[in-house]
């Protein structure tokens, strides 16, 4: 399981830094990931040079990486009702990373954000979601495209391609699979 964990690191923070690796005049990168894909996101932000801002929704591992500082502006998601994080280690993160906005949901579980999980939360999801796209044109020197920021999770799914990957220059990391 290690290495495994390992190959999914380096793929995630890869396809990550082939992003950032884009041609300039597309604007600067911002960073999503949900679970394995939010500890990716915070990790992008500790070891990427030229990532303008990342998120992190529900990112288990970010607690054994909580000593890495981030290069970028980090705004972290936590539902307190998550059986797979312990709030211990969102405090640890919180006690570790004073310059990362953590923001925990008080009805919130794993998944919160995902509308196809049992485990959705819409309410959450609704404060959370706006909240990121609040933070990205705030940290970023370019505005990104406000139409797309300002989608809800449903009308993004909806306009994405049939591979699951959104456009734009946000990096979108859905589990292990991470898209420009």
């Amino acid at each position: 399981r290690h290495r495994w964990a390992r190959t999914v690191w380096a793929s995630g923070l890869g396809a990550a830094g082939a992003a950032v690796q884009g041609p300039a005049s597309a604007g600067p990168v911002g960073l999503i990931g949900c679970w394995m894909g939010g500890t990716i996101a915070f990790l992008g932000a500790t070891r990427l040079l030229g990532l303008g801002a990342a998120v992190g929704y529900y990112g288990g591992r970010i607690v054994a990486f909580a000593d890495e500082k981030p290069k970028c502006p980090v705004q972290l998601h936590f539902g307190e009702k998550d059986a797979s994080i312990p709030m211990t280690d969102v405090e640890i993160i919180k006690q570790k990373r004073p310059d990362v906005e953590i923001f925990v949901y008080k009805d919130a579980g794993h998944g919160f954000h995902c509308d196809e999980r049992g485990s959705f939360h819409k309410d959450s999801c609704d404060v959370a979601w706006k909240r990121t796209t609040d933070f990205f044109p705030k940290h970023m020197k370019k505005e990104l495209d406000a139409p797309a920021a300002a989608m809800s999770p449903d009308a993004r799914r909806k306009t994405e391609r049939p591979d699951g990957f959104g456009g734009g220059r946000t990096a979108q990391n859905r589990g292990n699979s991470l898209a420009a």
